[in-house]
């Protein structure tokens, strides 16, 4: 009995869930591998079914370097004119409809290769993966229309959901995690 018991408690440990509190250049996407957003091709990895856990990739995508500064700007709002808003983009840069940076908790350092997971009441996302300095984004145009929507972020064992909605709207920095996930911001940075 005891050993169902155990097994049990191992098998659903994963789908519990903890509460959380621009250009190309050679053809990469200006933000960082990101997963399935990251270079707009590819998915990330595992299952869309938010709550449920997704394990960490081993060997993430290197974080894009771009042009304009030489760094990823992890952290910096870049759904702004001129760098990834997709109705006046920086040249060459692709639009973003979600961006941000994930760190490990209470640290600055990056929570890279974890899988962000985003859902509307009619549309999943792609799950995307944090590339090495836990920038990932989402390109633009996947939610449509005014909507809400929950996000996570995953590693196995643990799944973090965003405590709010995420909202349709309009405005500099509109869906740039970086614009309300920052210290001194509305809410802290985005940690896993």
């Amino acid at each position: 009995m005891r050993i169902a018991l155990l097994t049990s408690l191992l098998l659903t440990a994963c789908t519990v869930g903890d509460t959380g509190t621009g250009a190309t250049n050679n053809g990469t996407p200006d933000a960082g591998g990101g997963g399935g957003g990251g270079g707009g091709s590819g998915g990330g990895s595992g299952t869309t079914d938010l709550g449920a856990c997704v394990n960490k990739e081993a060997s993430p995508p290197p974080a894009y370097q771009h042009i304009a500064g030489g760094t990823s700007n992890a952290g910096a709002n870049c759904i702004v004119s001129g760098c990834h808003a997709n109705n006046a983009k920086g040249e060459g840069a692709p639009g973003f409809q979600f961006a941000g940076t994930v760190y490990l908790t209470g640290t600055t350092n990056p929570a890279a290769g974890v899988t962000v997971r985003i859902k509307s009441s009619d549309t999943t996302l792609t799950p995307v993966v944090t590339d090495s300095d836990g920038n990932f984004y989402f390109p633009a145009g996947g939610l449509k229309g005014t909507f809400t929507a929950i996000t996570d972020v995953t590693g196995c064992p643990s799944v973090k959901p965003m405590v709010t909605k995420l909202q349709s709207g309009d405005g500099p920095g509109v869906n740039s995690c970086n614009l309300c996930h920052v210290k001194g911001g509305a809410t802290t940075p985005i940690y896993f």
